[in-house]
């Protein structure tokens, strides 16, 4: 069975079973790109039900309910985007700490470029022209989404910048049923993992985090798989918090994102989340639509 070392951020050898948040995504070559969800779910038989019209990155997100957050107290408009993510659209801004930022322009040219994974935008350009979906993967066969694929690509290039598992649970780790929502990023040897907290906010609102001084199981981790167990650490000092709050006229969602390398900030991204405008019928399309009554 080989060694088995669990401490509170680190692990070698532990069983799959043991954490909700621990996945088998691993890339196997030197770039990640759109089509390693598709490519994944052939390798181990699993089945892509496809991209969904009408799909969220939570099936029901009652099933966050726990000791710690009440889904009821939620505004209805936040709870929509996360279960019909596909209906909104997203504008995004970001602002970097200017100590921080020429070693974000590092990153992007040594190691997110290359790996068409996890582009952080050094400013607005490319996040104004983005283009995104979600595909489902079901590994038992049973019909029902075990991970919720987020991809999202630069609309001229077509390059990926973003390729992300989605997926809840819930935890007795701490003693206190708590519910968690992980991401899971793949990277060739494995994935980056981010387990956040959710918990009630004022106004409605809603934060998503892995600064949670009560949970010993949220956190950053790189996650290394093997065929039945795997190791991790924690990824470098990295921590984020997400702040959801319905706009003023409750139609749309007013999201800030912070990410944190070891205690500073290092960006802070806000999101401008709007209910996808219904698009307009084409000629064409009413013609074949009457031809057929």
């Amino acid at each position: 069975m080989g060694p088995r070392l669990v401490l509170r951020w680190y692990a070698l050898g532990a069983p799959y079973a043991w954490f909700g948040f621990a996945t088998r995504f691993e890339d196997s070559d030197e770039f990640v790109g759109a089509e390693f969800f598709r490519e994944f779910a052939q390798r181990v038989h699993a089945v892509i039900m496809g991209k969904g019209t009408d799909t969220g990155l939570i099936d029901s997100f009652d099933s966050l309910a726990s000791d710690r957050f009440d889904p009821s107290k939620v505004h209805p408009i936040i709870r929509d985007f996360y279960e019909h993510t596909s209906r909104f659209d997203l504008d995004f801004t970001i602002r970097w700490n200017p100590i921080i930022r020429p070693l974000g322009a590092l990153y992007d040219i040594l190691i997110a470029r290359r790996l068409q994974q996890l582009v952080i935008p050094l400013d607005n350009e490319l996040l104004s022209g983005l283009d995104s979906w979600l595909e489902l993967i079901d590994l038992e066969n049973d019909g029902r989404a075990d991970f919720r694929c987020w991809i999202r690509v630069a609309k001229d290039s077509r390059v990926p910048v973003y390729v992300g598992a989605y997926k809840t649970y819930k935890s007795m780790i701490d003693e206190v049923d708590t519910s968690y929502v992980s991401v899971a990023f793949p990277l060739p040897g494995g994935n980056l993992t981010t387990v956040l907290t959710p918990l009630n906010l004022d106004r409605d609102g809603l934060m998503l985090t892995t600064r949670d001084t009560l949970s010993t199981e949220t956190g950053v981790y790189l996650i290394f798989p093997h065929e039945k167990s795997f190791s991790m650490a924690p990824a470098l000092g990295l921590s984020e918090q997400f702040q959801l709050r319905p706009t003023a006229d409750g139609n749309g969602v007013d999201v800030v994102h912070d990410c944190f390398w070891f205690g500073m900030s290092a960006f802070q991204m806000r999101y401008k989340i709007t209910t996808m405008q219904p698009r307009e019928q084409t000629i064409a399309e009413a013609l074949s639509q009457a031809a057929e009554y």
